[in-house]
């Protein structure tokens, strides 16, 4: 069948379906839903690219080595990964690595918001080398919405908390000290959101730098919704960055080089780190 294939046969069935009467609605209302989860763990978002970047490696490495097996498994009941295969990850690479997950997916909701996407998917219209139509559009909308489907169904089933808050109940900026502790993949379900988790952030990356072109031709073009919709997509990932910026710099300069920084796995870093010794399994 194939990983994919198989990992989304295997937790289709435990993803939200999000309301809304159109496709642009149903994909603010996921947004909305995931961010409002994420950021009771981490209220600011801030950018530790080199991390993020070296967790989806590791994970990439991981999945791509195991891949045969993990599928074949997928089929199966049994519930937990062998000891050999399990992923281990510091609990900061597990957060930067969710967290990256809905910053990809949340950013290129700007064309969708304005309409821009349905208009350019009618007329088949071209973009940097890709035709962006109903097909394009589908995926890129199902894939955003699954990337916070993830999100919520890791929280329902309560793997958010693992991942940021260990197991002492502390919060990640609570008043005490912040520990690092080691977090394993260590079920059949949970390799499966972190395989798709990872394919749909790795496709929603190239279709991110799209979605940038788009916000940067609305600019020139005039088209004041879509551009304001790109800039609010864009601000609402990452208020620090932008604020005071764009009197300096141009709209554009801000939506070509956040388009940049998400394709390139903007996240937001964890604060006041130090190591610890717990293993949270989940």
């Amino acid at each position: 069948m194939g990983l994919l294939e198989s990992s989304y046969t295997r937790i289709r069935g435990d993803l939200p379906e999000f309301p809304g009467s159109s496709v642009p609605e149903k994909l603010y209302n996921g947004r909305d839903q995931a961010e409002s989860i994420l950021r009771k763990y981490v209220p600011n978002f801030q950018f530790d690219l080199e991390t993020a970047k070296q967790t989806v490696r590791d994970i990439e490495a991981w999945s791509e080595r195991n891949s045969d097996t993990l599928d074949s498994l997928m089929s199966q009941p049994g519930m937990d990964l062998p000891e050999a295969i399990k992923l281990e990850l510091s609990s900061d690479k597990a957060q930067q690595f969710v967290i990256a997950g809905f910053t990809v997916a949340a950013f290129g909701l700007g064309p969708w918001g304005s309409g821009k996407i349905d208009e350019y998917a009618q007329s088949q219209e071209s973009v940097s080398g890709t035709t962006i139509n109903p097909t394009w559009a589908l995926q890129d909308a199902q894939q955003r919405l699954d990337t916070f489907g993830l999100i919520v169904k890791m929280e329902n089933e309560g793997d958010l908390q693992k991942i940021f808050q260990g197991g002492t109940g502390t919060g990640a900026f609570g008043i005490a000290p912040v520990i690092i502790w080691a977090v394993v993949v260590a079920t059949v379900a949970l390799a499966a959101v972190v395989f798709l988790y990872l394919y749909f952030n790795k496709k929603l990356e190239l279709n991110n730098k799209i979605m940038s072109d788009i916000c940067a031709k609305a600019q020139q073009e005039g088209d004041k919704e879509t551009t304001q919709k790109c800039l609010e997509a864009a601000e609402r990932l990452q208020a620090s960055p932008i604020e005071g910026g764009l009197a300096t710099i141009g709209k554009v300069a801000v939506i070509v080089a956040l388009g940049y920084v998400a394709f390139k796995y903007a996240l937001p870093a964890l604060t006041s780190k130090s190591h610890g010794h717990e293993a949270e399994e989940f």
